[in-house]
């Protein structure tokens, strides 16, 4: 009889699927809304609520929902270091850097880009995480434009 009680349910409400569609969309405009209360938001990224800008400490970070796989992925601008030390910085992907952190190169601006991954099942549990992370990123991206200017 829960059986049927449950598949009834699951129907009315979309099913467990659904729930947790609305879950990561929640998880995602809480963390858009943490940003915005202590962050300048610069624009939303082609008119998408998926992806949002900010001025985090003079950095220019990027928010962006990746509803395939239920990640928010921080992007911190590094700017264009000196051709030199390129390579040097995308080695450090090699070198654990710290916080999870990734870098990478924009595929259309060609701008360094630093990255970090936050599964949201996580954040939805630690909601005040993003900040944390967006600071420490932003503070990386910093330390590492002054690094390696031209």
């Amino acid at each position: 009889m829960n059986e049927d009680l449950n598949e009834a349910m699951d129907a009315m409400t979309g099913g467990p699927e659904r729930e947790f569609d609305a879950m990561v969309e929640t998880a995602f405009e809480d963390a858009a809304r943490r940003l915005e209360s202590r962050h300048t938001l610069l624009d939303t990224g082609a008119g998408r609520l998926e992806d949002r800008r900010y001025d985090v400490g003079g950095v220019k970070l990027a928010i962006g929902l990746r509803r395939r796989h239920n990640i928010i992925g921080l992007y911190a601008d590094i700017g264009l270091p000196a051709p030199a030390a390129f390579r040097q910085l995308l080695e450090m992907n090699h070198a654990c850097p710290p916080g999870g952190m990734r870098l990478g190169m924009h595929p259309r601006s060609r701008r360094l880009v630093a990255t970090v991954q936050l599964p949201i099942p996580g954040l939805h549990l630690q909601p005040e995480l993003i900040e944390d992370v967006a600071r420490d990123l932003a503070r990386h991206a910093h330390e590492l434009r002054i690094s390696f200017r031209e």
